[in-house]
């Protein structure tokens, strides 16, 4: 605090009502912050209730205790800090990544029951030489622990070369260094040693229970080989894939209905500028309402006005006393400022009363403009004959309601619409924003036009804008790194899913290699071969696809409660996910058929 104005010191120090500045707290414990939460209601009600009330104020103050860790989760304060974190999200992708581990465990345990008449006699020799189960058991695992020590070095390569898109996407700035610290090590090692216990524990266990008397003397292939299994574990690996595209179709979906709904006002190609605080100095105030008036007069420039607030930016509240049946109640009520023509420019539709009159100097002292959800909040059934009470300086100031516009979304989707109070700006002063209307066209031209006037005005200001498209798209950046994260989730669980189905099938295709070579010197043809070896995976997609619609519906729809408008979830998602899951897993199965139902049939009875 060394460099702070000692006036603003001084006030923040010794004004009970001032609420500018963050206080952090030093606790023992949690048992010493909850005997800490009486003492502090009772301070709270001595001196804030106190002093607020000698300007009349009637509601009630809280204060509460949060803990640190608590922060950066919590979004449901109004002027906190900013930059926050989704605690949803964080679990969906937790979820995620869990999900596709789980499909490369699926790939491994496939793979080695598949291969399982490979090591057949390997496992009768170690058996007849002396070797047990429990030590067949040991090595089998080992090997699991080994493939997956060396998964993880290759992903660290791997997560080295993606780490900047990765911190593109999430707007992070995560490095490998910060992540090799102890603790990141130690989960390392425990998902070496889980993963290489849970992909390694059925085939092992399946292995070392081969009997060398029969693999031995060579009866063909091992009774089982695990199908059943691989059956559940494919279905299983077909679910994720449904459940991943069904997801990320969605998140498509909402994303997509969020940034192209009516939101009740006009945002394309409106101009917003920063207007540099100017309190007090008229002249320069003077001279930027001549820049809006300059610019009104350009044929690229439909209109202009100033604003203090606008849709997209956080408001502030004022506490308002309405009529009550026990006198006057106070309400936080969000409120826009701005110029007579900014709520008919921004396209508000008037649904009662008239618009804010430039000239009527009553509207500006006394006048504002409400919303519907106001209204209703208010039980107002005749606005316009209702009325708010501010603080003077001696009595209250009475507000006539003069217009109510039809609700619409200044804020997030994510919420309700919530009550809204429009006021006129005072002439002294411009607002926050010089809020422009362009004409279509070339932006960067106008720009350049507009910038060249603003620094005639005012050259020694930054020329600050945005466009207030953008700033409604904003608002979304969450759901949009979302976005591309599920769609390189959902490729990569393709891919996983096509490896493991490819591999699988070039072992199924050659255990039935004489069977299809029987079948076409009986005059089957590749169409109904193809058909064949098909056949048995469409079956287990139609049962995934069974296991998955409902669960992803259920995650679709809890994920939808965090907005209070969203979408629809449509039958098309299911009927699109399970359609690329079905293409994908025939091409891909179809490749490696393909190649033995072309074959020379005599060349595949003599295979075995």
């Amino acid at each position: 605090m060394g460099s702070m104005n000692p006036d603003f010191r001084k006030q923040i120090s010794t004004n009970w009502g001032n609420n500018n500045s963050f206080t952090y707290v030093v606790m023992d414990d949690e048992n010493a912050a909850t005997n800490f939460q009486p003492k502090l209601d009772t301070l709270v009600k001595k001196y804030m209730d106190a002093y607020w009330k000698q300007f009349g104020f009637v509601g009630e103050l809280n204060m509460h205790l949060e803990p640190l860790k608590d922060v950066h989760f919590n979004n449901y304060l109004i002027y906190d800090t900013p930059k926050k974190g989704n605690r949803a999200y964080v679990t969906i992708f937790s979820v995620v990544a869990i999900l596709i581990l789980l499909i490369a465990c699926i790939n491994y345990v496939n793979m080695s029951t598949a291969a399982a008449t490979r090591r057949a006699k390997e496992v009768g020799v170690r058996k007849v030489a002396g070797a047990s189960r429990g030590q067949l058991v040991f090595q089998f695992l080992s090997e699991s622990i080994i493939v997956t020590l060396l998964a993880i070095v290759i992903s660290l390569a791997l997560l080295e070369l993606s780490l900047p898109l990765f911190n593109e996407i999430t707007g992070k700035e995560i490095s490998l260094k910060y992540l090799l610290n102890g603790s990141f090590i130690a989960v390392l090692l425990g998902i070496i040693i889980l993963v290489g216990i849970i992909a390694g524990s059925y085939p092992a266990f399946f292995l070392s229970n081969f009997k060398p008397q029969v693999v031995l003397k060579g009866f063909g292939e091992v009774k089982g080989g695990g199908a059943g299994i691989r059956k559940v574990l494919i279905t299983g690996q077909f679910a994720i894939a449904v459940f991943m595209i069904v997801g990320t179709l969605s998140v498509y979906s909402q994303l997509n209905y969020m940034l192209n709904k009516d939101l009740g006002f006009k945002s394309h190609n409106m101009l917003a500028i920063n207007i540099p605080q100017i309190f007090g100095d008229s002249l320069t105030t003077k001279k930027i309402r001549t820049l809006k008036d300059e610019l009104k007069k350009e044929t690229f420039v439909k209109d202009a006005t100033f604003t203090g607030n606008l849709p997209g930016k956080e408001l502030s509240r004022i506490v308002y006393k309405i009529k009550a049946k026990k006198g006057r109640e106070d309400k936080p009520i969000a409120t826009m400022q701005g110029d007579a023509d900014y709520p008919k420019m921004l396209g508000m539709e008037l649904t009662k009363g008239r618009y804010f009159d430039e000239d009527n100097a009553t509207d500006r002292d006394f006048g504002c403009m409400i919303n519907e959800s106001c209204a209703k909040m208010l039980g107002w059934t005749n606005p316009l004959q209702e009325k708010f009470y501010v603080q003077g300086d001696s009595a209250d100031i009475e507000i006539n309601v003069i217009g109510v516009v039809k609700d619409f979304h200044f804020a997030s989707l994510h919420n309700p619409i919530e009550p809204l109070v429009l006021f006129m700006n005072d002439k002294r002063y411009v607002g926050g924003n010089m809020l422009i209307n362009l004409q279509d066209g070339n932006n960067q031209e106008n720009l350049d036009k507009i910038k060249t006037k603003w620094a005639a005005v005012l050259p020694n200001k930054e020329f600050d804008y945005f466009f207030l498209d953008d700033t409604i798209q904003q608002l979304y950046t969450a759901e949009n790194k979302m976005l591309k994260v599920f769609v390189y989730f959902a490729v990569l669980t393709i891919i996983l899913s096509c490896m493991g189905i490819y591999g699988l099938s070039y072992f199924i295709t050659r255990r039935r290699t004489r069977e299809i070579g029987i079948r076409k010197v009986l005059g089957a043809s590749v169409g109904s071969i193809l058909f064949l070896l098909n056949k048995e995976f469409l079956i287990l997609i139609g049962v995934a696809s069974v296991i998955a619609i409902p669960l992803s519906y259920w995650a679709i729809n809890k994920w939808l409660m965090d907005f209070a408008y969203h979408t629809e979830v449509s039958v098309l998602l299911f009927i699109v996910a399970v359609l690329i899951t079905t293409v994908v897993a025939v091409a891909t199965i179809s490749i490696q058929a393909l190649r033995t139902a072309t074959g020379n049939p005599v060349n595949s009875i003599r295979y075995e």
